[in-house]
């Protein structure tokens, strides 16, 4: 069994109704050395409330407000700064892990040293939490990863999926908080051409259907952002 800490950061803005099940899939999961960093974005529900309550619960799960809403990657950044781990695994507040997610990850890393992230396929889930459709991933074989080095191409992941070394996102800077879509795929495109980035096939999380999501609403800005991803790493 890996020995290493993993620090998880769920940031949440108007989350009251999902944040338990979030924080739940990650407590009770077989990988145990973690702690858990919450953080409400200036939520007008009672998700303070909810992860107030969490944090009582136990004490490897730690819960910061920000005075005003920052926005997901401020909010991330913040808590990167915060963790102690030596990985970092990102969850959405309205997503789920599968219990062998972190066990699962954190074994691919060991056998593959030269990559200093991970990442996995999801499932949908809806409104009611059931699991639906498959979510692809990329890369998946060492050989489409140095093909993205080659092409400039950006990995196929959701933050919910990806457990990266700390360290790694130190040096980079974390994500880019003046991007209003397009972050995730910023940072992971740059981490994955410079240290390397490998997912599993196996759907080791959840993502859940929303209405009125910053990718549906700024959809024609998330994909000119992928294109600028693109042509910045060419």
């Amino acid at each position: 069994m890996n020995s290493e800490k993993v620090s998880v950061i769920i940031p949440a803005f108007n989350a009251a109704e999902t944040l338990a099940e979030a924080v739940a899939s990650a407590v009770n999961g077989s990988y145990q050395h973690l702690e858990i960093l919450i953080v409400d974005d200036g939520s007008t529900d009672d998700t303070s409330k909810v992860a107030a309550k969490i944090a009582e619960s136990d004490p490897r799960i730690q819960f910061f407000r920000n005075p005003q809403n920052y926005g997901v990657s401020k909010s991330r950044n913040l808590m990167i700064d915060r963790a102690t781990g030596e990985y970092v695994a990102f969850l959405d507040s309205d997503d789920t892990w599968e219990p062998n997610k972190l066990e699962f990850c954190l074994q691919m890393l060991a056998e593959n040293p030269e990559v200093k992230a991970v990442a996995h396929a999801l499932r949908y889930l809806d409104k009611h939490g059931k699991k639906l459709s498959y979510i692809a991933t990329y890369p998946t074989t060492k050989a489409q990863m140095q093909a993205i080095k080659v092409t400039g191409e950006s990995p196929w992941v959701f933050p919910s999926s990806v457990v990266v070394d700390r360290t790694i996102l130190v040096k980079e800077g974390g994500f880019a908080e003046d991007w209003l879509v397009g972050e995730d795929t910023e940072l992971f495109t740059k981490i994955a051409q410079k240290y390397g980035l490998l997912a599993a096939t196996d759907p080791l999380g959840n993502y859940r259907i929303r209405a009125n999501s910053l990718t549906d609403k700024y959809w024609l800005k998330k994909r000119i952002a992928s294109d600028c991803v693109k042509e910045n790493q060419l």
